[in-house]
């Protein structure tokens, strides 16, 4: 029996996920004083306007991103290229997962 996998609703879902840890272990980092913002779009909304305005600001950004993927497979139009483009989105964001695990040990033990 084959199981009907329902791509447009679990990698949104993923990326939205993974955002908001990057999100909430970025901040908790800057803020503890042990890291500092590489982005420097990110960085100018931390340091200019605050937590609650770049939390927003990254919120919005990926939930319109997230959106405009579920469309995209759901109409099934150019799914090829956004499932490859979301697994690359996926990728990256595993990739830092990894990095902020590393960042916590270090954060937590030394």
């Amino acid at each position: 029996m084959r199981v009907k996998q329902n791509w447009y609703i679990i990698l949104p879902c993923v990326l939205a996920v993974l955002s908001v840890l990057d999100l909430a272990f970025t901040l908790i980092i800057i803020d503890s004083g042990r890291g500092v913002e590489k982005n420097p779009i990110m960085r100018y909304l931390i340091e200019e306007h605050g937590y609650v305005t770049t939390s927003i600001v990254k919120l919005t950004i990926t939930g319109l991103c997230c959106y405009m993927i579920w469309v995209a497979l759901r109409e099934k139009k150019n799914k090829s290229l956004i499932h490859l483009l979301s697994c690359i989105v996926l990728g990256v964001y595993t990739l830092l997962g990894f990095w902020w695990i590393y960042c916590w040990v270090i954060f937590f033990f030394y």
